[in-house]
C-alpha cells in the first residue's frame, strides 16, 4: 500500500467510525449470509462480536502508516483465530462481506480507487493473519 492509499481508507474509517457498530454488525450479517457454516464459530453475543471487530479494525486501520509497530498483534489475532476454527479460505468471505458493506455504508463515496485501497488494506492484514494461523498450525502439528 503507498500514503495515498492509506490516507484514502483512514478517511474512509473516519467516516464510517460514526456508525461504527452498526457497520461491524452488517459484516458479521454478511459473512454469516455468505457462509452460514460459518456463524457457530461465533459464540459471543453479536453487539460484542461488533464491538471487537470494531476496535480491532480501529487499531490497525490507524496505525497503517506505522504497521511494522502492530504487525504481531495483527499475527496474534491469526493464531488466537485458528483456535476458533478459521481457514484460510475463510479470509476471501470476509474479503466479500467487507466489500459488500463498505458498498452500502459509503454508496457512492466508494469509488474504484478508495475501494483499491480497501483491498490492498484487507490483503495485507489478511496475509499477517494468514502467517499467524500457520504459526498456531505448525504448532499444533509439533504438539501431536
Amino acid at each position: 500500500m503507498n500514503d495515498t492509499q492509506i490516507d484514502l481508507v483512514q478517511h474512509a474509517w473516519d467516516q464510517l467510525s460514526y456508525n461504527r457498530d452498526q457497520f461491524t454488525l452488517d459484516i458479521y450479517d454478511a459473512l454469516f449470509r455468505l457462509d452460514p457454516g460459518l456463524r457457530p464459530m461465533f459464540n459471543l453475543p453479536p453487539e460484542r462480536l461488533s464491538q471487537n471487530l470494531g476496535r480491532t479494525l480501529n487499531t490497525i486501520l490507524t496505525s497503517l502508516h506505522d504497521l511494522d509497530s502492530i504487525r504481531f498483534v495483527i499475527i496474534g489475532l491469526g493464531v488466537q483465530h485458528y483456535r476458533y476454527g478459521v481457514k484460510p479460505e475463510h479470509f476471501a468471505v470476509l474479503k466479500a462481506a467487507l466489500t459488500e458493506v463498505l458498498q452500502q455504508h459509503l454508496g457512492a463515496q466508494l469509488t474504484p480507487e478508495l475501494a483499491e485501497a480497501w483491498s490492498q488494506a484487507y490483503d495485507l492484514i489478511a496475509t499477517l493473519m494468514q502467517q499467524g494461523l500457520a504459526q498456531a498450525a505448525q504448532r499444533q502439528q509439533s504438539a501431536d
